[in-house]
């Protein structure tokens, strides 16, 4: 079972989300990091930086150095579990949530309904490119 992402197929979302969404002072050429862990590496991580004392899927953590877009931390127990809640593949919930922390560390949030609306469209539209892209691999 697949327990993270290609390189290549990160890179292609990345440079989506890149390509459709409007940009919060963001500059070409940045790289970011991504963390592949277990609930209970990411439920401290939930607990330090936000004060909440459970397990999340994903985690984005912006960062303050020159061509750093930050980190994405992603819960491979938690994206197992959802990706059978959602009847999808392990493969298409890790993308689902690398996707929705790229947004994150693009400036967007889903706090108030408006910027959730706006994130959800953005969100939808990956979806649909990762739809063609597994449809051009078949």
């Amino acid at each position: 079972m697949q327990k993270s992402l290609p390189k290549t197929l990160l890179r292609q979302i990345l440079v989506e989300c890149y390509r459709i969404a409007p940009k919060k002072n963001l500059k070409r050429g940045f790289a970011l990091e991504i963390r592949w862990v277990r609930s209970r590496e990411i439920k401290k991580l939930n607990q330090q930086f936000r004060k909440k004392n459970k397990a999340t899927d994903v985690l984005s953590f912006h960062s303050d150095q020159p061509g750093i877009l930050g980190s994405i931390v992603i819960d491979i127990e938690t994206a197992e579990l959802q990706a059978t809640q959602f009847d999808h593949s392990l493969k298409r919930e890790l993308c689902e949530l690398y996707i929705h922390g790229v947004f994150h560390l693009l400036g967007y949030d889903h706090i108030h309904r408006d910027d959730a609306r706006v994130m959800k469209r953005y969100e939808r539209r990956l979806e649909k490119f990762l739809d063609r892209l597994d449809h051009q691999r078949r």
